[in-house]
Formats: structure tokens, C-alpha cells, sequence
């Protein structure tokens, strides 16, 4: 399975399984851009290394980065989590589906319906 791929699927499911007073979206500031796209986000205050899931509960933020197979987590993405962490989230990588379900049920974010 390709990170693309279970991307997609961590959508589907936290659409039915989140929380519904939980605020959640993805951050797609992966793939290859153009060296002006860069720029321009770079400029717009996109951060190297952020986490691919952002969820908002109960005044708490949490954040899920996702490898598969072999993908092993950037230094600019260890230095975000890091920073994440100091600020009080949440942070963890997941590296299947698997991985997802489990996090989020550790954190207390599924309404138990699914």
C-alpha cells in the first residue's frame, strides 16, 4: 500500500469514526512541487515536517504522521514533532491502518461506532 493510498483511507475512516464534536483535516504538504510553489508556501508560513493528520478534541491537539513500508520520518519531521510536543500535542507516526484505529482509540477520539 502507497502513503497516498492509506491516506485515503485514514479519510474515509475518520469520517465515520472521529468523534463528531472533533475538527480534523489533513495536511497535504507533501508531494513534489515546483521550486516556485515551494517558495510560495514557504513564504505563506508552510512549516517543513508537519504531521500529515491534524485533530482538534477537548482543547487538545493531536497529530498523526504516516510512513509505509520503509518510509523513515525527515529530520525536518522530527524537529516538528518535537516542537509539537513541547507545545503540549499529541504526536504520533503510524505506519498502517492498523496503527491509525489503535491511536485514536488510545486517545479517546472515536465515538465507539465503528
Amino acid at each position: 500500500m502507497t502513503e497516498r493510498d492509506l491516506t485515503k483511507m485514514v479519510n474515509q475512516y475518520f469520517q465515520i469514526a472521529l468523534r463528531p464534536d472533533a475538527a480534523w483535516t489533513h495536511f497535504p504538504a507533501g508531494e513534489l512541487r515546483t521550486a516556485r510553489t515551494g517558495s510560495l508556501l514557504k513564504a505563506m508560513g508552510t512549516k517543513p515536517g508537519w504531521p500529515d493528520f491534524q485533530i482538534i478534541f477537548d482543547a487538545q491537539a493531536f497529530f498523526i504522521e504516516l510512513k509505509t513500508g520503509k518510509g523513515r520520518v525527515s529530520e525536518n519531521q522530527k524537529i516538528a514533532h518535537e516542537k509539537l510536543r513541547e507545545a503540549g500535542a499529541e504526536v504520533e507516526v503510524c505506519r498502517n491502518f492498523d496503527d491509525v484505529v489503535n491511536t485514536v482509540n488510545d486517545w479517546g477520539l472515536t465515538h465507539g461506532l465503528v
